[in-house]
């Protein structure tokens, strides 16, 4: 399980790991915010500026945030910050078993997971008589972790943190860093949106209104759910070779041609899912 001790998981992965091993990279976190965009009330815009404002009195120096779009990758830059924010490092996934009858009071111990902290952020965020600081820093937490909720591998665990002690061949590049997570944080999207100089709006067009509507339905917990089935039939199972439930594995697996051909719909799909999700939910917090 990847939640050993909050600090020493913090200072571990500040250390040795990537800057994509948290969630969708901050290209994924980008888009997600930006398709969002898209899909916002006029009154939410007006609002969500509002908060984004208040950045110059309350803001993490060193972690800039502008637009929707910094706030989307804020969470991720705190990693700079050690033990200030070690505590926040569990809200980025739920460690749903891959196999198995999930208990959340295990892998959500004293609430500290995604689903839990996004619906109590959430509740900040619509609550007008909260301080504007703590409505703005849940505003940034949203932001990024409706996105990390459609990441299936920040929605389920085989006892290899989530995909982070599986290597890749990355289409015959390899290095220490490179794991099935970070194929899907980053390396899968970003070979996903090529050369596109504008790949939210080009994921945007291709959302219609029956899309809006089938996704604009249930919660967090819903769409991790959803995310944990995608990592079972397609991040897990579309491998050459697919983990047994808690087996460790060596030797690399192979992400080439075969493997994007399969998932990169998946990948598409759910950074679109997110970004429309995520309007949803700033939509009716900033009414």
């Amino acid at each position: 399980m990847r939640k050993l001790s909050a600090l020493i998981v913090w200072l571990f992965v500040c250390a040795f790991t990537s800057p994509s091993a948290f969630a969708w990279g901050s290209e994924g976190h980008r888009l997600v915010a930006e398709i969002a965009e898209h899909y916002l009330t006029p009154v939410a815009q007006r609002k969500v500026q509002t908060l984004l404002r208040a950045e110059s009195l309350y803001g993490v120096a060193g972690c800039p945030v502008k637009t929707l779009a910094d706030a989307a990758t804020w969470p991720d830059c705190l990693r700079g910050f050690g033990q200030t924010y070690a505590h926040t490092f569990a809200w980025h996934f739920d460690d749903i078993p891959l196999c198995g009858a999930p208990d959340k009071t295990v892998y959500c111990k004293d609430g500290q997971c995604l689903s839990t902290q996004t619906q109590r952020l959430i509740g900040v965020l619509a609550d007008k008589s909260a301080p504007v600081k703590d409505r703005l820093e849940a505003l940034k937490f949203v932001a990024h972790f409706i996105g990390d909720a459609h990441q299936p591998l920040h929605a389920t665990d085989n006892d290899d943190r989530g995909g982070n002690e599986i290597p890749v061949s990355f289409f015959g590049g390899a290095s220490k860093s490179m794991n099935l997570h970070h194929a899907w944080d980053t390396d899968l999207l970003v070979k996903l949106i090529g050369t596109d100089t504008n790949p939210a709006g080009t994921l945007a067009l291709q959302i219609d209104d029956k899309d809006i509507k089938a996704w604009g339905t249930g919660d967090v917990n819903d769409w991790l759910k959803e995310s944990h089935q995608l990592a079972k039939d397609v991040a897990y199972a579309d491998l050459p070779s697919p983990p047994a439930c808690g087996a460790k594995t060596s030797k690399p697996e192979t992400v080439g041609p075969r493997y994007y051909n399969k998932v990169k719909d998946t990948v598409a799909l759910q950074i679109k899912r997110a970004g429309v999700r995520l309007a949803k939910v700033l939509n009716e917090s900033l009414r």
